[in-house]
């Protein structure tokens, strides 16, 4: 007989975030509290929305190449959030501003 497979589903916390004066992309998946940051470059647009979108992005395939099965990304309400969440939305990840 085979074993059964699981089916695990996590939720990720994201967050942009300033250590002496150097700016941050964090998630944390939660309960594990497994953490990917990225350094995030000023002079390469580091808040637009297409560069979160490109970091958080591949953080998340990351996560899902480990077999981490996210459904949920929460943030702490940043403005960026509204401008990405369709983006995730196609690949059925629902992203919460908080």
């Amino acid at each position: 007989m085979l074993p059964h497979q699981i089916r695990i589903t996590f939720m990720v916390y994201f967050d942009l975030m300033f250590i002496e004066g150097i700016l941050f992309l964090i998630t944390v998946i939660a309960l594990l509290g497994l953490t990917m940051v990225t350094r995030l470059i000023f002079n390469q647009g580091a808040r637009s929305a297409h560069t979160i979108l490109k970091i958080l992005s591949y953080q998340i395939v990351s996560y899902t190449s480990n077999r981490f099965q996210i459904e949920i990304i929460f943030s702490d309400g940043e403005g960026i959030t509204h401008a990405i969440s369709p983006e995730f939305n196609e690949a059925k990840i629902t992203l919460n501003p908080g």
